[in-house]
């Protein structure tokens, strides 16, 4: 079975591999984190040092090598912004899958911590931004 979707804290939705039905799992216990379907902004800025922590090392390399090559090419660049797109959206989702999390907590502080991050990134962008227009206008 895998999980189509993750609806609440002991809620979710699994659809069989086989016979392609879809099930609907209700747990006595907290199961599933509850910011699992919630934007990942540390996945969205940061992507290429955030999956070397949550179970994707592989797409790591990748987002360093795309780094290095893309400036050369165009296409290369939109990959990059789509991925940071994707991950955004289904980055705790894939990191709860991936990675073996000592619990549901660890996982929660975790992912908040990135989202810190990845918050602090767009600051920091946005004042660098407001800086340099600034400057422009004066």
């Amino acid at each position: 079975m895998r999980i189509e979707k993750i609806l609440d804290g002991t809620t979710a939705t699994m659809k069989c591999k086989h016979c392609h039905k879809t099930f609907k799992l209700t747990y006595d216990e907290k199961t599933f984190p509850t910011n699992i379907n919630s934007f990942n902004w540390g996945a969205f800025f940061l992507w290429h040092l955030w999956g070397f922590w949550n179970g994707m090392p592989i797409l790591s390399w990748c987002g360093f090598l795309l780094g290095f090559i893309s400036d050369a090419f165009y296409y290369l660049s939109l990959i990059d912004v789509f991925v940071s797109i994707y991950l955004g959206l289904k980055g705790n989702k894939i990191s709860w899958e991936k990675k073996n999390w000592s619990s549901i907590e660890s996982f929660e502080n975790t992912q908040r911590n990135w989202n810190l991050a990845g918050l602090i990134v767009l600051c920091l962008i946005v004042i660098v931004g407001f800086l340099y227009v600034f400057q422009l206008v004066k």
